[in-house]
């Protein structure tokens, strides 16, 4: 009786488990067009099976081909495949978690329900702990091989990994320590080789061929590598602080555990070991996730600080026998809960996120959507296109967009017009402005619109995030669209460019170079021309550090203009070396229509005399105090010509 009771129990706690997982997860939810900086990138990696778009090549972002998995954007050739994985990812995280204990017991998985189902969990932090509970699952027992978790655990680890980018550097690590550990108990060494053939089967299922999957993991890495330096924002110290006392706590926690486990068995002391390091390594990117933009991003690090503490709590389970132990981990979590809760709800509303109605409603609602679509598949398909239609309306009908002859871009990160107002979008590979962070992202996008590929039409505006310089938005390549473009109208804010029949000659003239230095004024040429100026800011070995662990010092360029004012602007060191137009200054589509004309002389138009880098915090010992410094004019008689013969400009006025 008391071993069915048992059963029954445990049946009952997994349930409850799995509805909690299931509303996390929501793997029937899909939504449609949204208008936005974020939900445009979204709108454009979702579409792209749909368009033929290649990722790793025509599209080179941190979200790859199966994003729906956590964005939720319907797209309808992909849908079903979304589905099915997300179904996969709630059925793996809930059966690991269940099967996470030695002993087979109700109270950890209810405890792991009520926990998660407080707590303000996010599906990245979720999408993290895939490869986290495979390795806890196999460590258990590291001399046998669980065929179920393998191949789950590898298959969930690939889709997560195809969704966000950011799982890869945990799935890696986790599959190389798995190995290696099957190798020392005599087992062959399957994660990897599973985890690399499904990563290459849902790549090709998602619509994408098989052979760009190096090109795809490449480019990411190349994307994943400048973000800490490119996208970092700074936010309360007091919350960083706390989650590193947290996190420290926690580690000291699995070390504690690694060395009792090292003593304690000789045999599994491997296992003990890659136990902790993968906790650390998991904790490592998540704080990287959450902290280095560090907004709401920060919600991310302290989910994964409550899941590490979950699953630390199941392989140390029942926690009884380890009060102290059990004491810490219950003061991680606790600590992780309320600082989530905090992050999301503020002060004053904090108890919002102690309601469970909405998760609640999420679960029920799931299984509703679950019923309807196995009960008539096509039917559920359709009524989510039409609802996706209706998304492109409403974008639409907000931001009209006219019809054109050709392929267009777009520079300012409003993509999903483009998408709404169903023209042939064909986007630079780093598909928004601030993404384009490196040097070698950049020259991508220059070999995009120098290419076959190129559009036809450029919708331009200047302006970036962040408080960046706002010709930094594409900046290095404003001569090329210059010289290769030329405008023909304006659509609410923006230029549109369309392709010249004759591309004018190199407009930027040779480069006068100089040394300046940080914190010192750099004098500008005088301004008798457009300058193109060009900063080789080189880290220093502790800013690699910085970046590598964290991230580097953010930097700020103050510019002195000739009328006496000043402004200042951030400048991202590894852009600075490709350059951009800082004379004159140009911050709005009528600026930029008085540089593409070439007329200057009687413009009113602010010229910077000189320009000043700070570094912020740690900056004089994360950067070379020397920077070589390229001044370059643009050939503005070449622009007046082409300008003289343009329908536009001859109808064009400035506005007043």
């Amino acid at each position: 009786m008391g071993r069915w009771t048992g059963r029954l129990g445990l049946i009952f706690a997994s349930a409850a488990l799995l509805l909690v997982v299931l509303g996390r997860i929501a793997p029937f939810r899909f939504t449609g067009l949204r208008t936005g900086l974020d939900p445009s990138w979204v709108a454009v990696i979702s579409e792209a099976h749909s368009r033929g778009w290649r990722f790793g090549t025509d599209i080179v972002f941190t979200g790859g081909p199966l994003s729906s998995l956590y964005t939720h954007y319907f797209q309808q050739e992909t849908a079903v495949l979304a589905l099915l994985l997300g179904v996969v990812l709630v059925l793996y995280l809930t059966l690991s978690l269940a099967f996470l204990p030695e002993s087979r017991t109700s109270l950890f998985p209810f405890a792991a329900a009520v926990v998660l189902a407080f707590a303000a969990t996010t599906r990245d932090a979720l999408l993290l702990g895939v490869p986290l509970l495979l390795a806890a699952i196999t460590l258990k027992q590291p001399d046998r091989t669980n065929w179920f978790f393998l191949g789950a655990g590898t298959l969930a680890s690939a889709a997560s990994i195809l969704a966000k980018f950011s799982a890869f550097p945990v799935v890696l690590v986790v599959c190389v320590v798995l190995d290696g550990v099957a190798v020392a108990h005599k087992r062959p060494p399957l994660h990897l080789l599973l985890a690399g053939a499904f990563c290459a089967t849902l790549f090709a299922l998602s619509g994408q061929d098989p052979a760009d999957l190096a090109d795809f993991i490449q480019s990411s890495l190349q994307t994943s590598v400048a973000f800490s330096g490119a996208m970092g924002i700074s936010g309360p110290s007091a919350e960083l602080w706390i989650w590193l006392a947290a996190a420290l706590a926690f580690g000291c926690l699995c070390a504690e555990q690694a060395w009792r486990g090292v003593i304690a068995n000789r045999r599994y002391r491997l296992a003990a070991l890659a136990r902790a390091f993968v906790f650390c390594i998991f904790l490592f990117v998540a704080f990287k996730a959450g902290f280095v933009r560090h907004d709401g991003h920060s919600l991310i690090a302290w989910s994964a600080l409550v899941i590490a503490g979950v699953v630390h709590a199941g392989t140390e389970w029942p926690l009884s026998r380890r009060v102290m132990r059990a004491d810490v981990a219950a003061a991680v979590i606790l600590i992780a809960f309320a600082a989530g809760h905090l992050r999301l709800h503020g002060t004053s509303n904090v108890w919002q996120g102690l309601n469970p109605a909405p998760l609640i409603r999420s679960s029920l609602d799931q299984i509703a959507q679950a019923r309807a679509f196995v009960a008539a598949p096509g039917a559920w398909l359709e009524k989510h296109r039409l609802a996706k239609e209706q998304s492109y309306e409403k974008v639409r009908a907000a931001q009209p967009l006219p019809e054109l002859d050709g392929p267009a871009d777009m520079i300012p990160s409003e993509q999903s017009a483009m998408i709404a107002n169903r023209l042939d979008y064909r986007p630079r590979p780093t598909v928004q402005e601030y993404t384009s962070h490196s040097e070698p992202l950049i020259e991508r996008n220059r070999q995009f619109f120098t290419g076959p590929r190129a559009p036809k039409y450029v919708f331009f505006a200047p302006g970036s995030i962040d408080g960046r310089h706002p010709a930094s938005a594409e900046g290095a390549l404003w001569p090329l669209f210059l010289r290769l473009y030329e405008p023909v109208d304006r659509v609410r804010d923006m230029v549109l460019l369309r392709r010249r029949a004759n591309p004018l000659g190199e407009l930027v003239e040779a480069a006068q170079r100089r040394t300046g230095k940080l914190d010192e004024p750099i004098r500008l040429p005088r301004p008798h021309g457009p300058v193109f100026m060009a900063l080789d800011i080189q880290p220093t070995f502790a800013g690699r550090l910085l970046e590598l662990v964290f991230k580097p010092p953010m930097m700020t360029m103050a510019v002195g203009y000739s009328d006496g004012t000043k402004q200042t602007h951030r400048i991202i060191p590894s852009m600075a070396g490709a350059g951009m137009i800082v004379a004159p200054f140009v911050g709005s589509s009528t600026e930029f229509l008085l540089l593409a004309s070439g007329d200057l002389a009687g413009a009113s138009l602010k010229w910077p005399e000189t320009v000043r880098l700070f570094a912020h915090g740690f900056g004089s010992s994360a950067y070379a105090p020397d920077i070589a410094v390229s001044f370059s004019r643009l050939d503005v008689k070449a622009l007046r010509e082409a300008a003289a013969r343009s329908d536009f400009f001859r109808r064009w006025r400035p506005d007043p």
